[in-house]
């Protein structure tokens, strides 16, 4: 069974991730930390296994600038499965 990586952000950096990401990021970090919780709780009841992966906002615009797009919500999760997958 595949591991699923969900990035994790702390709250300090929760504008400046607004920032980058605009609309893709609920308007409050207790929002966006309400969807993240919910993601874990549906992974776990469907027996799947997960790993959170420390984002910071640095980390996405030079993720952002290496695949030559503009950020997203997908990008953020493209990011944690390849730094996760670096750090198994």
């Amino acid at each position: 069974m595949a591991t699923a990586y969900l990035p994790l952000i702390n709250p300090g950096d929760y504008e400046t991730f607004r920032g980058i990401l605009n609309e893709d990021m609920p308007s409050t970090y207790d929002e966006w930390a309400q969807l993240h919780a919910k993601m874990l709780t549906d992974l776990l009841r469907q027996g799947e296994s997960y790993r959170e992966i420390q984002i910071n906002p640095d980390e996405l615009r030079r993720f952002c600038t290496r695949r030559k797009t503009s950020a997203s919500y997908q990008l953020l999760r493209d990011l944690a499965v390849e730094k996760g997958g670096r750090n198994p």
